[in-house]
């Protein structure tokens, strides 16, 4: 049924049968690197930095990993998984990770000694 607004104008609203885009949120970042603890086998979310700190162990010299999720949550964020590189062994503790470069797209990740990259 149309609806009279002004003189002259009439405006009705038919169904097009068209489905609108849901939102979803977009500001939910991941951060991948070296950690001096926590779960290497799944990603972690974290909410918060005191979170991370008791979850990851907070800042290292060793990984920029904490200084990028220490400013994240400084700047405004407010969900993050982390995805602690370190692989094989160590009980569940993240282990450094040697990385190296071969094309501009690819980034390959070695077994924690120099030469010894993985594919």
């Amino acid at each position: 049924m149309p609806t009279f607004t002004y003189p002259g104008v009439y405006i009705e609203e038919l169904s097009s049968g068209v489905h609108s885009i849901t939102g979803v949120a977009t500001s939910i970042a991941a951060f991948i690197g070296w950690a001096p603890q926590g779960p290497t086998t799944q990603a972690t979310l974290v909410e918060s930095w005191a979170e991370f700190q008791a979850e990851f162990g907070g800042l290292d010299a060793r990984s920029l990993l904490g200084y990028s999720v220490n400013q994240f949550f400084a700047n405004g964020g407010t969900q993050a998984y982390i995805v602690c590189d370190g692989g094989g062994g160590g009980g569940g503790v993240c282990e450094h990770v040697d990385y190296s470069v071969g094309r501009r797209d690819r980034l390959t990740a070695g077994d924690g000694e120099r030469g010894n990259a993985g594919a």
